[in-house]
């Protein structure tokens, strides 16, 4: 397939502008993330949104539905658990995490095979993404987009600590609830981009290749935004041109970004 379908081809071309959209709300995401030391709960929220995927092809609903509301449910049971001191951040999101794998697991073989649809939302496949996804990428981009202009200071005032952000008066606890919602819608978005197995893809690196780099918040989330839909150009072109995986391109070529963003840093440093 050659890479100039995605700008001549009206359905390559939603294709593209899909991924898009969900490059940049994930990396938007993926810094505040960062900045909190919850790197992680992307990875997690992912895992949990498979059960919803499973419950969707067993009942046939449509599985991008079922799976944000486990994804939301799954990140807010975290929030839940960590708070109430039942568990640590990263034991409590192992055990959800864990389980509801374990639950789309068994979903899924009890149907038999595995179905290539469920492959496509394990792996990412983007040329299965239809004009729903398209519209789905783009209220969750509008709306995490607008939440996260709205939460602004208060996100920045927690992410410096969150002790005193309470003596300013945030809401801390509403605002990780809130903030564990937009993350879960984010990352039901990644899913069909580049898969449940690689969402870290799309929010994560981005994150820490402009991080590196920026020197306040705003810098931080216009540079992952800028290197997030470059890896999504640059994977796809490349997925198209030698038949590839389209999610796990995408992902390495986002690697390939922070590589060689390090090394352009560390030759700086020595000169």
């Amino acid at each position: 397939m050659s890479a100039t379908l995605f700008l001549t081809e009206p359905y390559f071309q939603r294709v593209l502008a899909t991924a898009i959209l969900v490059a940049a709300t994930a990396s938007g995401v993926g810094v505040f993330l960062l900045q909190r030391g919850r790197a992680l709960l992307g990875d997690g929220v992912a895992h949990m949104s498979f059960a919803g995927i499973a419950v969707g092809f067993v009942v046939g609903w449509m599985p991008l539905a079922t799976a944000l509301a486990f994804a939301v449910l799954g990140a807010l049971a975290v929030d839940a658990l960590q708070r109430r001191r039942l568990l640590r951040s990263d034991a409590a999101l192992g055990l959800v995490w864990t389980t509801s794998l374990a639950l789309g697991v068994v979903l899924v073989s009890s149907r038999g095979a595995v179905p290539v649809d469920v492959e496509s939302y394990l792996f990412g496949n983007l040329l299965l993404a239809g004009a729903s996804e398209f519209r789905l990428a783009l209220a969750i981009a509008l709306v995490v987009g607008v939440g996260l202009a709205t939460l602004w200071r208060p996100l920045l005032l927690v992410s410096l600590g969150p002790e005193q952000a309470r003596v300013q008066g945030v809401p801390v606890r509403l605002l990780d609830g809130v903030f564990t919602v937009l993350t879960a819608l984010t990352v039901v978005a990644s899913v069909r981009v580049v898969g449940v197995l690689l969402v870290t893809g799309l929010v994560i690196i981005p994150a820490a290749t402009a991080m590196a780099w920026a020197t306040s918040t705003r810098q931080a989330i216009l540079g992952a935004v800028a290197v997030a839909v470059a890896a999504v150009v640059l994977g796809l072109t490349v997925s198209a041109t030698f038949a590839l995986a389209s999610g796990a391109t995408i992902t390495l070529a986002a690697a390939a970004m922070f590589a060689g963003s390090s090394l352009v840093r560390r030759l700086a440093g020595r000169a």
